[in-house]
């Protein structure tokens, strides 16, 4: 609301459009001067001036407009030169749409439109547009229509929301349906066209094809492509013939859109006609682009013009990717198949490798040629026998095997470099390795050996890397600790370098072994890493480990060791050569770098809550602990590449915007506490957070960082909310209840004829109201209780309704799932309750040639009636005993309480061979489900 400014001119108001509505001259304009302005265009422009919503003023046969504050935003660049125009003249642009209802507005007819759709050309360009409009006629003392007025608002915004999230739906269907489509297919061809048929039918299209680049990078082939209504374009196709620009836009992976090919500029004739002549006027070209290399493209084509969205062009990228995937998927499928099929051909022909396959425990398999040619062994004397045999003594001793399999196994493979036994007892050398295979259709573990024979190049290769390694293991000026190891671990050779970093003399070193100077942690390690070298497993920089060694006077060194196997001419076990580098000063600072960054990782990933810390000048993002990513929905790589104070901003509500921005600045001069709402991207959830800020300032006092920690307050916000509904229900269900039972003893208590008598009835009486509020109970917010529910537990209390039903002196018919009004509930209870009892002292359930019928259903009409009839026969009611009393509480219950409290109409009736009772209840109004509740 603006307010008013006595000691200006008219309009008496503050805010732009009255400043612009008294200075503009509007004697230039078929209004004339303002003064001069009929009473009542002065009393509208008042109303429209103080008004916040946007509106305006068309006036005379000139159309001349005037508007306000609200409007001169949709205005946008029109304003404020539209301002005492022909109002037809300022959306020149949508003429046509305005002309019909402008000119009903002028012949005295009022229009309203709660959606009119409008292309506006308002910002320099044509914007689709919504708005909710009402035009009123204004008409003069004649009769006459001098203009109309317009109260409006443009609901755009909401339009296009709505429209993107049912093409979303769509599309998400639509991916579903392919993915099951694609998923158990093998032949890539039937992959192409089955993803072609798909999105041909989903998008209407009239041929769409998947095209493979031909590998010449010169054309691309059509195998198969679905068609409607044209014909198909199986074959190859130069890429040059359909546009030199083509190709170049589908090679750096851009789309390639042509909606109106016949004028098509950038096309030539004869590009038009190669077009022309395939049936396309309109194209989309989605090109597959891995590796840098174009391999693919998805083609939609139309026989008439065709104006891509950019929902249409996403979901065709989509399905081009997926397609691709699934083709690539069905090929490697293909090729694993081919390549079984060439290793049984390869293990059946092999003479020069030993290749055979183990069970999980060792047992040989499958024993081809190749390893009977190496290891001597036939196929019916390894068949079912351990692979064990193969290893030398020396090997079996150590679990050399076992730890074969278990290190392939584990690993996915082994290395099988060592010297093996053959039949004969002779040594093979044998260089291959181990596989783990998981064995289709049973799930065990099985392996296979490949191996081949290398024997005497080993020997030869072991005489020459004894010599050379005995020559490269000079120690002499070595500036790092070197030592020869025998394979039980003595000390055989050391340098000066290693005497220094063990502290130890050269005899002193040569008199003990690697436990003697290793920490005892570190013993187990050092020994295992011995071991694997010794074995063959690793060697060199794969051997390494950092360790700790202990020196005479007990100070501790870390050091890094590695360890080479130095060969051994008689193919047994060969010396180490073994590699120490000092890193006691680097370990220091490591360990002090780590200690400082691990108690920081723990600060921040044990908090449930989100730190953070900014900058306190720029506000910009630094740090973010892993509970920002739950928290606000999205990722922290995210958030920190945008670190700007604008990211979070984006996520907060607007209407917690301002006072967020300014909570965070005032950080700066203290700690405090403050609460927002932010939209969290990951699923689209308002959540409420609670943010605990602070100072972080530097030596100098000065103020650099700001940090926080923010904790998801949303839970607690709803709890409170939920338990205050819930005190203010259980309050109200209380009185009632009080009143209930109040009223329910005094008439028990009338109708008594001793304390005893009133003890049983008044009990019974209580246990069915209490079996009433157990139903109430247990309903969930917005629920009624049904009146089968109400039946079925009554009828359950007295015991009449079991596991095997109701019996034989029992029917009842009816609808499920009426709800009742939770108010009528405990009497209408109580009205049974009487009935179901005098039936089972007086009535149809004492004598076994009674029956008790008990009906309802829905009698139409406004209001809605529950029609309950209790009908009880094959008794006669002058014969019972004690005859049903006529003034007894359930009759009157009947007769007056439920009239009375319920507007029920009741009919109460003794006849002749039973009785029957008919009770009319109105019914609540069905509620009508909100779009939230569904």
């Amino acid at each position: 609301m603006q307010s008013e400014d006595a000691g200006s001119a008219w309009p008496l108001w503050s805010g732009e459009m009255s400043r612009r509505l008294r200075d503009h001259d509007w004697e230039r304009t078929p209004l004339g001067a303002h003064g001069t302005w009929p009473a009542a265009l002065r009393t509208l422009v008042s109303v429209m001036l103080n008004s916040n919503q946007p509106m305006f003023i068309v006036w005379g046969s000139a159309r001349t407009l005037l508007y306000n504050d609200g409007y001169a935003d949709i205005l946008a660049a029109k304003h404020p030169t539209a301002l005492g125009r022909d109002f037809l003249e300022v959306w020149h642009e949508i003429r046509e749409d305005l002309v019909p209802i402008v000119e009903k507005a002028f012949a005295g007819h009022p229009v309203y439109m709660d959606d009119i759709e409008l292309w506006m050309q308002r910002r320099g360009f044509p914007e689709e547009t919504h708005f909710s409009f009402s035009y009123t006629p204004i008409f003069d003392e004649d009769g006459g229509v001098s203009g109309f007025f317009c109260p409006c608002v443009e609901i755009t915004r909401q339009i296009l929301a709505e429209r993107a999230l049912r093409l979303s739906e769509d599309r998400q269907a639509f991916l579903v349906r392919l993915g099951d489509a694609l998923r158990p297919l093998q032949d890539p061809v039937e992959v192409q066209t089955t993803a072609a048929r798909l999105l041909g039918a989903h998008l209407g299209a009239n041929r769409v094809a998947y095209a493979e680049d031909a590998g010449d990078g010169d054309a691309v082939v059509v195998t198969r492509n679905y068609t409607s209504g044209v014909a198909g374009v199986e074959g190859r196709y130069r890429y040059l013939d359909f546009g030199e620009n083509l190709v170049r836009e589908l090679r750096q992976g851009r789309t390639v859109a042509r909606p109106d090919i016949p004028n098509d500029p950038v096309l030539n004739a004869r590009e038009k006609e190669i077009h022309a002549a395939l049936g396309l006027a309109a194209t989309l070209n989605v090109p597959l682009v891995k590796s840098g290399e174009l391999v693919a493209i998805l083609a939609v084509h139309y026989v008439a013009p065709h104006d891509f969205t950019d929902a249409e062009i996403a979901l065709v990228q989509e399905v081009a990717e997926r397609t691709w995937a699934a083709v690539e998927r069905a090929r490697s499928d293909l090729r694993r198949q081919e390549s079984e099929e060439l290793y049984r051909l390869i293990v059946k022909g092999a003479r020069d490798y030993a290749i055979f396959t183990m069970d999980g425990d060792g047992v040989v398999t499958s024993w081809p040629p190749g390893a009977e040619a190496v290891f001597g062994w036939s196929e019916e004397e390894m068949v079912g026998h351990s692979f064990d045999r193969t290893f030398t003594q020396e090997d079996r001793a150590q679990g050399a095997p076992a730890a074969e399999l278990a290190q392939a196994a584990r690993e996915g493979s082994a290395p099988d470099i060592r010297w093996h036994e053959t039949r004969d007892g002779s040594r093979v050398f044998i260089e291959g390795s181990v596989l783990s295979l998981e064995r289709t259709g049973t799930g065990r573990r099985g392996f296979m050996k490949i191996g081949q024979d290398v024997t005497e190049r080993r020997r030869a290769a072991d005489r020459l890397s004894e010599s050379e390694a005995r020559l490269s293991a000079m120690f002499a000026g070595a500036s790092v600790g070197l030592s020869e190891i025998s394979p039980d671990g003595r000390l055989l050779r050391v340098n000066d370098e290693l005497c220094r970093i063990l502290g130890r003399t050269r005899e002193d070193l040569l008199n003990l072994g690697v436990p003697d100077v290793t920490h005892p942690e570190d013993l187990p390690k050092t020994l295992e890493a011995v071991g694997r070298v010794l074995r063959g497993e690793v060697s060199g920089a794969e051997s390494a480990i950092d360790k700790r060694y202990l020196r005479p006077d007990g100070t501790i060194v870390w050091a890094s060791s590695r360890a080479t196997l130095l060969a051994a001419t008689d193919g047994g076990p060969g010396n180490l050569l073994a590699v120490t580098v000092d890193l006691t000063d680097r370990k220091a600072a490591e360990m002090a770098l780590q200690e400082s960054e691990a108690r920081f990782r723990q600060f921040g990933d044990a908090s449930s809550d989100a730190l953070w810390i900014r900058d306190a000048d720029t506000l910009e993002w630094e740090y973010l602990s892993h509970a920002f990513d739950r928290i606000y929905g999205v990722q922290r790589e995210v958030a920190l590449e945008t670190p700007s104070i604008g990211f979070l901003m984006n996520l907060v509500v607007p209407e917690d915007r301002e006072a967020t921005h300014a909570a965070i600045r005032d950080l700066r001069q203290g700690a405090r506490s403050y609460e927002y709402r932010i939209r969290r991207p990951s699923d689209g959830a308002v959540r409420w957070l609670r943010t605990e800020g602070f100072r972080l300032v530097s030596p100098d006092g000065r103020v650099e960082r700001l940090g926080g920690i923010t904790h998801d307050a949303t839970e607690e916000k709803e709890t409170a909310d939920r338990m205050e509904v819930l005190v203010a229900e259980l309050q109200h269900r209380t009185r009632n209840l009080i009143g209930v039972v109040r009223a329910m003893s005094a008439r028990t208590l009338r109708g008594s004829t001793s304390l005893e008598d009133y003890g049983q009835r008044f009990g019974e009486r209580l246990e069915a109201l209490a079996r009433a509020n157990g139903l109430l109970s247990r309903l969930e917010e917005g629920d009624r209780v049904t009146f089968d529910d109400l039946i079925e537990t009554e009828l359950r209390g007295h015991g009449i309704l079991d596991e095997a039903g109701y019996g034989s002196q029992v029917t009842v018919a009816g609808p499920r799932g009426i709800g009742l009004p939770s108010a009528s509930v405990q009497t209408l209870a109580l009205a049974l309750h009487e009935l179901l009892t005098n039936a089972a002292k007086h009535g149809a359930l004492k004598t076994p040639d009674g029956h008790l019928s008990i009906a309802w259903d829905v009698a139409r009409g406004s209001p809605r009636r529950l029609r309950f009839e209790w009908r009880e026969t094959g008794i006669r009611v002058a014969d019972t005993d004690p005859a049903p009393r006529p003034g007894g509480y359930g009759r009157e219950l009947i007769e007056r309480a439920l009239p009375y409290q319920l507007g029920a109409e009741t009919t109460y009736v003794l006849e002749p061979d039973g009785l029957r009772c008919v009770i009319m209840l109105p019914l609540p109004e069905r509620r009508r489900r909100t779009g939230h509740e569904q």
